[in-house]
């Protein structure tokens, strides 16, 4: 006599189970696989780029650095130079044909920085812009970062764009019939991919405003990769009333600053 057990078959019912648990492990991956393709997009794309539609704007980044010849560093104004954190100031310069500043401008600063940033940028001297072999009147745009950790104070220029630069002083012997006034007015909403990444700051551009007061362009000052998208699907649906100088309707240019913050 055989002292193994002899194999008994599973029955109906004991099949009918290993069926159904077999059955229910298939929707389990196959609900697994699904719920992959569905979920969050990932973090590093910013939500607001999926919402733009139709904008038609055209997006400006200051890339074309200059030259700067002669350089003179920034002096820190009165015992901020204790200060732990950077002071960052953004001014406009105003060049001749030959290099040398013009007028110095604020586009965002801290007065006292920005004041002492202008009386040293006024003694640079840059590289001359030559178009069509000619030198030309030029503006640049500067961002000086005060380094309070560091004791130190770099700087970077770039080249202001002409489409902007024409466009930006047009009526300084003209007064304007009436100040325009904003029409519709697109708050940035803050993107939940930035929201993820606890990603934080200001985003500074300007926008060139046709003659119809619509955003014709827009200008980074101070980019935020993750937060650009939403500050270009809001500013560029602004509008405002038609700013008329001279009884005719002209282009204007305007800045912006929003502040993302998570608790917005």
């Amino acid at each position: 006599m055989n002292d193994q057990k002899e194999r008994i078959p599973p029955s109906v019912e004991e099949f009918m189970i290993r069926k159904k648990i077999s059955g229910l492990m298939m929707i389990f991956l196959f609900i697994s696989s699904v719920a992959c393709l569905i979920g969050p997009a990932p973090a590093g794309v910013p939500k607001s780029a999926q919402m733009s539609s139709g904008i038609s704007c055209r997006v400006f980044r200051m890339t074309s650095e200059s030259k700067i010849l002669k350089y003179v560093e920034p002096e820190y104004p009165g015992n901020t130079r204790t200060i732990q954190g950077n002071t960052t100031v953004y001014l406009k310069a105003d060049v001749d044909q030959q290099g040398r500043v013009k007028d110095v401008r604020f586009f965002w600063s801290d007065r006292s920085f920005g004041e002492a940033a202008a009386s040293a940028v006024k003694q640079w001297l840059f590289e001359p812009i030559v178009v069509d072999g000619k030198p030309v009147e030029s503006t640049h745009a500067l961002e000086i970062i005060f380094q309070g950790r560091r004791n130190k104070v770099v700087a970077t220029a770039w080249r202001y764009p002409d489409e902007f630069r024409v466009y930006e002083t047009p009526f300084q012997n003209a007064m304007a019939d009436r100040s325009s006034k904003v029409l519709r007015k697109v708050d940035p909403i803050y993107p939940e991919s930035a929201r993820w990444q606890n990603i934080e700051g200001t985003v500074a551009m300007e926008a060139l405003f046709s003659e119809a007061g619509r955003v014709e362009a827009l200008l980074f000052w101070k980019s935020i990769p993750e937060l650009d998208a939403a500050a270009i699907e809001a500013f560029s649906q602004w509008v405002y009333e038609p700013l008329i100088v001279n009884n005719t309707p002209s282009k204007f240019i305007a800045k912006f600053y929003i502040r993302f913050h998570k608790g917005r």
